[in-house]
């Protein structure tokens, strides 16, 4: 569910008279920007994070230069956090692991994510398609992003204008959905059409599954329901070619399936069906690869 929360300002006397608000600061173009931006684009999580550190390592040694080759990676890495920690506090957007803030950086997003992210040594390397890999990659760069755009501000005068709804919020809005929906299998995988309704062909003859909430496939954010029957139920289908969830009489959402499934071989259906939160004026979260 991708959501925009926004809104404007308008200052005013006591009279009602407008009140003029001084121009903002004059934005400072910086080739960092242009990794963040590559960052945002991507469709893929690892290289999101690359661009993203990118951006971070240009920024943060415009402020800081390493000082020749005689100042290794690791050492300028941490003489360049410190120095601008003591005038732009990192601790306003990352919360340390460890006693020192530079230090918990460090191994967190440069040693841990960064040096794997950019290497491929075989005791070391992160793969894209290992979930563990990508919980890593994913936290890291929310974290990264959140330091870049701190340091953005305050170097660059960039002020990204944002708003996003609570993960509370969330599920307090979806929870009538969550508490009183059901799982249908469908025999027909006819176009998708958001005018559908429980009464259009591909679901006049749908059979509802036992649904439950699950939180075991559930997250901030996320909120999963999960549809379970045997197959043996479903024999007054001659395939099951899709799926969709009824809320209280109501059509909610529709799913076909990318190859039709047959009874034979197949003792039970799962279908696992879910609603993401997704904030469209922050930075990017969500990747497809």
């Amino acid at each position: 569910m991708p959501i925009s929360v926004g809104g404007s300002e308008r200052l005013r006397d006591r009279d009602g008279n407008p009140i003029e608000l001084p121009a903002p600061p004059k934005l400072i173009y910086h080739e960092s920007l242009r990794y963040f931006r590559l960052s945002q684009v991507t469709e893929d999580l690892f290289d999101a994070f690359r661009n993203m550190y990118l951006a971070f390592e240009l920024l943060l040694e415009h402020k800081c230069p390493k000082r020749g080759r005689a100042e290794g990676e690791g050492a300028w890495l941490r003489r360049a956090l410190s120095k601008v920690d003591e005038t732009v506090p990192l601790s306003q957007v990352y919360r340390a692991k460890e006693p020192h803030i530079i230090e918990s950086i460090y191994n967190d997003l440069y040693k841990n994510i960064r040096c794997r992210l950019f290497h491929a040594k075989q005791d070391s390397r992160l793969f894209p398609q290992n979930l563990v890999d990508r919980q890593l990659v994913s936290e890291g760069l929310e974290k990264l992003t959140r330091i870049f755009l701190l340091l953005a501000r305050e170097f660059l005068n960039v002020r990204r204008a944002g708003g996003k709804m609570t993960y509370e919020g969330f599920t307090w809005m979806t929870e009538p959905l969550m508490s009183g929906s059901t799982v249908l299998v469908s025999q027909k995988d006819i176009p998708f059409d958001a005018s559908a309704t429980l009464r259009s062909p591909a679901f006049v003859d749908a059979i509802p599954m036992p649904t439950r909430g699950s939180p075991e496939l559930s997250h901030p954010g996320l909120r999963t329901l999960l549809g379970s029957i045997a197959v043996i139920e479903l024999q007054g289908l001659q395939r099951i070619a899709g799926f969709g969830l009824a809320c209280r009489d109501h059509l909610i959402m529709t799913n076909t399936v990318e190859a039709h499934l047959t009874h034979e071989g197949i003792d039970r259906i799962e279908a696992q069906m879910g609603l993401q939160l997704r904030n469209v004026k922050e930075p990017r979260e969500l990747f497809k690869t």
